[in-house]
């Protein structure tokens, strides 16, 4: 997939926006990386078990899920991570996903 940056890497002790941005990085790279997946001629363990993973229409449906259903907080996540959010960018941020 020359034509793609490398995965984000999720930290394994923090759950958050990284957990969300791979997430949302496979739900819109899916068909790609299956395809690469795929074609791979490595016979070891984890490839195998990868190529299953792929071929398995539940991950597929659970990418393309958080992709429609939290994008927006992703969005929402990364902007309050900032330092100087302002907060009537907060509050419309919070009346768009119907928190309040």
């Amino acid at each position: 997939m020359p034509d793609i940056p490398l995965p984000p890497e999720p930290i394994i002790t923090r759950w958050g926006t990284t957990w969300l941005n791979a997430e949302l990085f496979y739900a819109n790279n899916f068909l790609k990386f299956k395809n690469v997946i795929e074609s791979s001629t490595d016979g070891t363990t984890s490839v195998e078990n990868l190529k299953q993973l792929v071929q398995n229409n539940a991950v597929k449906s659970g990418l393309a899920f958080i992709k429609s259903h939290l994008s927006e907080l992703y969005m929402f996540l990364k902007y309050l991570e900032e330092s100087n959010s302002e907060l009537i960018k907060t509050w419309i941020f919070l009346e768009k996903l119907k928190i309040f």
